[in-house]
């Protein structure tokens, strides 16, 4: 019951999760379309002033692409700052770089920046330090050069004014003119702060009429609506000692245009002829602006507060391949962490196992060069940790995009299925067990039957054939006939042995016996069988490793393996080594063991090994090649490696096969040695026996 209810939790959990990393794609998104469609440019640095991102506006302000600009550093020799006189400014005065060193916001900034193509232009700048890990400053900016040059005029203007002395009408007609051509809604008062002049985008902007307006008091406006404290403090504190002032922020609820966030730009311009002072006062409307950045701050944290709290490692990464986010996940699920992630995008492929290293660049190929497609793309792949630990990682990945189509880059899921992948590998290690105990009793049912059926019969058929033989004259006309009948029954009666000998049902006396000394009795017998083609090299121990048996088992194990040998090669030349050797237990391969639930003892094993240089064997073979009449050559009979394994297996050893096709083939049995002290280093018997 409590795995049952597990199991409800972990399926609540993830359907939580998914909700929740819905709603974060949602704001993501938002975060996104706010970003590139913020009508002011913006920048984002790292901690060490890196260009991380820019938006569209960027480039027509900057004239240099996205890609181009986070290549750059924000206090690069790449930039040309000048002051407002036009000499070049040091980058230390550069108001990203003071929030980045000092850690504070600058606003109301203003700076000239030369393009490439040697235009200015003219920015009104505001930066400020991102309080987050890995984060440096963001940077935003407007193109004031169209009011600078709207600022030039009026003082050329102004200064022309004093000029022409005479002309005050005209002047004061002219100054109208001007006023009506600004954009921003502007106004003039006199010293007594009351409305001289008012702009046509004032009118249309606050909703007022002439009226309503030219000749009052500036703080009675709109049914006392302009008696703002902040207002006040501009016009009566601020600007007497300063006489300019740019970038005044004040928020005020309006009756007929509601609530809004203004910048204002106040000059006092002292006329011509001893007349008393005027006050200009630009209004600049930023309220859609402040809005647009609140939200994009708060979608950003909601989302970072999301994906900080889940459990798999998340990650935004945005069109030009750049990491936009990693969450904390990373560190536990990887080892590496978050700052590793952000300096590197390839990090990943870099820490992928080898053995998985090209699909996972197929994949990230795919993701970069279709990642539009809005699907949910998924791989399992292995990493290394920095330990070098293993771990299996369950990657997924989704196309974000903006409302109106445009790319926003992808979100990528990882998580860690390392007790997975380990329990469905234990899970086949268990059924491949299964199947092959399964396989060898069906195998091992079958041929006891068989032999011990057929033995029967032909035993019967040799007994008859006995009193026929004993009961004939020699010189009957059946007698060759019939002896030769007898040969072939003999020759069956040896099938029906070899089958008992596969199932393992051998008799003989086993003793104390040299291994190498068996060996080299053998090689005498086998040289007159062996194929012209076929040489035999030895390299056997003198005196060699003693174990227990029955020195014609192995003399007939050795006879088949080499056997097997030389059928493998045809007619090419194939070179046979036979060699004797001593291995310790953790010697043994673990691949390829038959018995395949055979598990070594803590001691010393003697090695009788058989290589050769023929045309190998497939994979899909070796488990068959050691069942009864299984053959992948037109000669021999199918039994020979199935008696070898039976003799092994009567003797509780182990027969390992290491092969591939076109590389020949090792075959080696271990057989436990009588005693443990063993000299590893003995003298060497080494014949080479060719067949000539």
């Amino acid at each position: 019951m409590s795995d049952q209810h597990s199991y409800k939790e972990l399926i609540q959990r993830i359907v939580e999760l998914q909700e929740q990393n819905k709603d974060l794609q949602a704001e993501a998104i938002k975060y996104r379309t706010l970003f590139d469609s913020f009508p002011h440019g913006i920048t984002v640095s790292d901690s060490d002033g890196k260009v991380l991102e820019a938006n569209s506006i960027s480039e027509q302000l900057l004239g240099i692409s996205k890609k181009e600009h986070v290549k750059r550093k924000i206090d690069g020799q790449d930039w040309r700052i000048i002051h407002s006189d036009g000499t070049d400014m040091p980058s230390e005065e550069w108001p990203g770089v003071i929030a980045l060193k000092e850690k504070r916001l600058v606003s109301n900034f203003e700076m000239g920046i030369v393009k490439n193509n040697d235009e200015k232009i003219w920015l009104h700048v505001t930066a400020a330090p991102i309080p987050l890990k890995g984060h440096g400053v963001v940077i935003t900016y407007n193109d004031i050069t169209e009011r600078r040059e709207i600022e030039a005029g009026l003082e050329k203007t102004r200064k022309e004014l004093e000029v022409i002395k005479k002309s005050a009408d005209a002047a004061h007609e002219f100054a109208d003119s001007v006023i009506n051509t600004v954009r921003e809604p502007l106004i003039s008062l006199d010293q007594d702060l009351r409305v001289v002049t008012v702009s046509r985008s004032f009118y249309d902007f606050f909703k007022v009429k002439p009226e309503e307006t030219v000749g009052q008091y500036i703080y009675d406006l709109g049914n006392k609506q302009w008696d703002i404290p902040k207002l006040r403090e501009l016009l009566e504190t601020i600007l007497p000692e300063k006489t300019t002032f740019d970038n005044y922020e004040i928020e005020h609820d309006f009756e007929t245009i509601g609530h809004r966030t203004m910048l204002l730009n106040a000059r006092q311009i002292e006329q011509a002829m001893g007349k008393e002072r005027i006050i200009l006062l630009a209004i600049e409307d930023i309220t859609e602006r402040k809005q647009a950045q609140k939200a994009l701050q708060e979608s950003e944290e909601k989302y970072r507060t999301v994906a900080d709290f889940t459990y798999n490692m998340e990650t935004w990464m945005t069109p030009d391949g750049m990491y936009r986010y990693v969450s904390p996940s990373c560190e536990r699920i990887t080892g590496y962490t978050i700052a590793e992630f952000l300096a590197d995008p390839n990090l990943f492929i870099k820490i992928t196992h080898p053995d998985d290293k090209s699909k996972i660049v197929e994949h990230f190929h795919l993701e970069t060069n279709h990642g539009l497609i809005a699907q949910n793309m998924g791989i399992d792949f292995r990493i290394l940790t920095p330990e070098g630990d293993i771990r299996w990682i369950g990657h997924s990945c989704t196309a974000v995009q903006g409302r109106d189509g445009r790319p926003l880059g992808r979100r990528e899921s990882n998580r860690d299925i390392t007790k997975r992948k380990r329990a469905e590998e234990e899970k086949d290690k268990l059924e491949d067990s299964n199947r092959r105990l399964q396989k060898a009793e069906s195998l091992g049912c079958m041929a006891g039957a068989i032999a011990h059926h057929f033995n029967n019969k032909l035993q019967v058929v040799m007994g008859y054939l006995e009193i026929i033989l004993s009961t004939l004259p020699q010189d009957d006309k059946y007698m060759n006939d019939l002896t030769s009948v007898m040969q072939a029954a003999d020759e069956a009666a040896e099938v029906s042995r070899l089958m008992l000998t596969y199932l393992g049902q051998v008799t003989g006396t086993r003793e104390p016996a040299d291994l190498s000394e068996i060996c080299s009795r053998s090689l005498a017998k086998i040289q007159n069988t062996m194929p012209t083609n076929v040489v035999l090299e030895t390299d056997l121990l003198s005196p060699g490793p003693t174990i227990i048996a029955n020195s014609k088992q192995i003399q007939l194990i050795l006879t088949h393996l080499i056997c097997n040998s030389w059928e493998a090669t045809g007619d090419e030349l194939n070179t046979i080594q036979l060699s004797v050797k001593v291995v310790s237990s953790a010697d043994i391969p673990p691949l390829n063991r038959f018995p395949f639930n055979w598990q070594p003892e803590d001691t010393s094993y003697a090695c009788l090994e058989v290589r050769d240089t023929g045309s190998g064997i497939a994979d899909e073979d070796i488990e068959k090649m050691f069942d009864p009449f299984f053959s992948t050559k037109f000669i021999g009979r199918g039994l020979g490696l199935p008696v070898v394994l039976g003799l092994v297996q009567a003797y509780n050893d182990v027969i390992t096969v290491e092969s591939a096709p076109g590389e020949g083939s090792v075959f080696r049995v271990f057989f436990q040695m009588l005693i443990e002290k063993v000299h590893f280093q003995p003298d060497k018997v080494i014949n080479k026996l060719e067949t000539q």
